[in-house]
């Protein structure tokens, strides 16, 4: 095996069948309790693990109708193109899960136009809502998932994803799950099972220790959790705020100090992508950068602006009804920084093109904050967004000195 899927609950998978789904063009097969699989490399083993895989994350999201395809239960499936069955007579991909008298079915669509895009289109997400409130459907089964590809001993490692019982796709959390388990014995006053115990003592971590031993001698295991260190990896909302701003997760805030250090305009563009996900960078939004004068000298202004962007703005654009006016001096108001919606000329409108999925969009760049004073010519020219480009975020346009043409 390399892979593994496990039915835990009353929901049984009798049938499976995939269309257009890597080497699996058109194919059926029937389940029973338990099913191994067997075959030369590249015949699709994998690849039909991979696909039940991404049925169930299909009927798990279905809500937000698009999946990324770099993170289908720890395991990255690659470029959605490159998941197409070749010569395949339709360009979707069809997974269909029978349970009992119910089709558990994923259409997914991929857009040819953009290569590097990691998503695909949830295409029957409608009829996944209301199939998810009827008998025997994937909703009702628990997927228990374990990849043969583990992580191995690490001297410090990030808890990821905690849930009950749940060491890791890659077993990333079991360093975590075995110091929990002994917090639990001593406070609930848990004994391990004869069949389990084989260390004289009876500690949960003692005895794996012991288990491990037996594969490899004289090894010795340590385990510890500082939950003051470990990061979170989800953005909380800001209830202190009126408008719901974003207060981003602790791995955000560690990028963005180390963005802080950036000595170079050409290191700082190459950071800030990854510290301010809300926001999307124009192609040229660093071209005039330079204009600003030395990094060391404007960095932490520039960072001070672009968190207000990316962890309120959209909220206090929607929380104004979508007046730009409003908004404006909301957001300086709140963030202290200053802005304004015009130009030195005000009936002067900046206009940038940006193709996006290969269609061109206009955009009127007009709104820009300040750095540092009032009437400064360092300014970030922005764009309120489109719903076609990427849920409407915020657009960077252009970062760098007054912008006169």
């Amino acid at each position: 095996f390399k892979e593994g899927v496990r039915r835990m609950s009353g929901v049984k998978m009798e049938q499976v069948v995939l269309r257009n789904f890597k080497c699996h063009k058109e194919f059926k097969v029937g389940l029973s309790e338990l099913n191994i699989l067997t075959g030369s490399n590249a015949a699709g083993k994998s690849s039909f693990i991979q696909a039940i895989l991404l049925a169930f994350q299909s009927w798990e999201e279905y809500d937000k109708k698009i999946i990324n395809t770099n993170y289908i239960y720890g395991v990255n499936l690659g470029i959605p193109s490159s998941i197409v069955s070749e010569n395949s007579d339709g360009k979707d991909i069809i997974l269909e899960i029978v349970c009992g008298d119910s089709i558990n079915k994923a259409v997914l669509g991929v857009d040819e136009d953009n290569g590097n895009d990691m998503h695909v289109k949830i295409l029957n997400s409608e009829d996944i809502a209301v199939q998810r409130g009827e008998h025997h459907n994937l909703k009702q089964m628990n997927l228990f998932f374990l990849n043969a590809e583990r992580q191995g001993p690490r001297v410090v490692s990030a808890i990821q994803k905690i849930q009950p019982n749940f060491v890791g796709y890659v077993g990333e959390n079991t360093g975590y799950m075995i110091s929990e388990m002994d917090k639990r014995q001593k406070l609930r006053g848990i004994k391990l099972p004869d069949g389990l115990k084989i260390s004289a003592l009876d500690r949960f971590s003692a005895n794996c220790e012991a288990w491990l031993d037996v594969v490899v001698p004289n090894t010795e295991l340590q385990c510890s959790v500082d939950m003051e260190r470990n990061l979170s990896m989800e953005d909380k909302i800001d209830k202190e705020s009126p408008y719901g701003g974003i207060i981003p997760n602790d791995a955000i805030k560690v990028k963005r100090n180390y963005l802080k250090r950036c000595r170079t305009f050409q290191a700082f563009e190459d950071k800030a992508k990854f510290c301010f996900p809300r926001l999307i960078f124009h192609p040229d939004a660093f071209c005039h950068i330079s204009k600003l004068g030395k990094c060391e000298d404007v960095v932490s202004e520039l960072i001070r602006h672009l968190c207000a962007l990316n962890d309120y703005g959209d909220k206090i654009y929607a929380y104004t009804g979508k007046n730009e006016k409003n908004t404006l001096l909301e957001l300086q108001s709140f963030s202290q920084i200053y802005c304004s919606g015009k130009g030195s000329n005000e009936t002067m409108a900046y206009h940038k093109d940006m193709v996006f999925k290969g269609k061109k969009y206009t955009l009127t760049c007009n709104p820009h904050t300040k750095l540092f004073k009032k009437h400064s010519g360092q300014r970030i020219y922005f764009c309120w967004g489109r719903d076609e480009i990427e849920g409407h975020k915020i657009i960077i346009v252009r970062i760098g000195n007054h912008w006169e043409e």
